[in-house]
């Protein structure tokens, strides 16, 4: 879940450290009726963004992403994974405060739980691009079955019956990797992350969406690769859009941050500083 959450807030400029403070702004920043005051900003901002400018825009930028989200799953009635709790826990170095400790789990559990739980309705519009194939979209998302030898791939393709349930019943009950247990799903990537396996790589742009690829020979293994249709890869394609999800979804949020951090800037989903030098600024510190 770090990984998918790193999508959301990658796009956050990582700019270069002050060492200022400030202690007359209470408010760090608002979502709607949020608050992230400088008290509790100071008590549970990390010790990087006590240091570094950079990294004080960046935890503001995510606590802002946190609070956006969260408004569109309480609207869903989403409730927020509880392995996304756990994920976000097991990044946790065992240094951090209990206040460094909530404010970091809980704002990645939500919006990790965003990102794996996108709506029809939100991903409707991606559904044209997707369904262009993977070269258009430059999107692969795919699920396998591997076999020992290219005679037990042929019998398994004998065996698919075209649809994306037959393909997963039959990944469970005979496919050797493990994404067997996900029916043979290995999720959504951007295509460029095929390049190291050109082989792959050339059989998923020449297949069409629905269709299933192979056998193929990736080292010792022979695969069958099912390029899943729109239905199928819709919430793995949540990640890969992340991005251009929030940018829909904050464009008309209330949000306001102090200035003498930047703004908050929805397609770069982050806070950026206002003009084009780095503010200096650091964790406030509340009073």
């Amino acid at each position: 879940m770090r990984v998918v959450t790193v999508v959301v807030v990658a796009a956050v400029a990582a700019m270069t450290s002050g060492c200022r403070t400030f202690t007359d702004n209470e408010v760090v920043a608002r979502v709607g009726d949020d608050e992230l005051t400088a008290s509790a900003f100071d008590d549970a901002a990390s010790d990087a963004a006590r240091e570094d400018a950079g990294a004080a825009r960046s935890e503001v930028g995510e606590w802002i992403v946190s609070r956006v989200v969260s408004e569109e799953l309480a609207a869903n009635d989403t409730p927020i994974d509880e392995a996304a709790r756990e994920q976000a826990r097991a990044a946790l170095t065992g240094e951090e405060t209990d206040a460094q400790r909530e404010f970091l789990v809980e704002r990645q559990a939500v919006i990790g739980t965003w990102i794996e739980n996108p709506t029809a309705a939100e991903m409707e519009p991606f559904r044209g691009r997707y369904e262009q194939g993977s070269q258009a979209s430059g999107v692969a998302c795919l699920s396998i079955i591997a076999a020992p030898s290219q005679a037990d791939a042929e019998s398994a393709l004998g065996e698919l019956d075209g649809t994306p349930e037959g393909f997963a019943e039959l990944a469970r009950a005979s496919s050797a990797d493990e994404s067997a247990q996900n029916g043979g799903s290995i999720g959504c990537q951007p295509l460029s992350q095929l390049s190291s396996a050109p082989d792959l790589a050339e059989a998923v742009v020449t297949t069409e969406i629905g269709s299933v690829a192979g056998p193929l020979q990736l080292g010792e293994q022979f695969y069958l690769i099912y390029i899943q249709p729109f239905e199928v890869a819709r919430s793995g394609l949540g990640g890969v859009f992340a991005g251009e999800r929030f940018s829909a979804l904050a464009a008309d949020a209330e949000v306001y941050v102090d200035p003498r951090y930047g703004r908050f800037d929805p397609e770069a989903v982050g806070v950026e500083p206002l003009g084009p030098r780095d503010t200096g600024l650091v964790v406030p510190t509340g009073e």
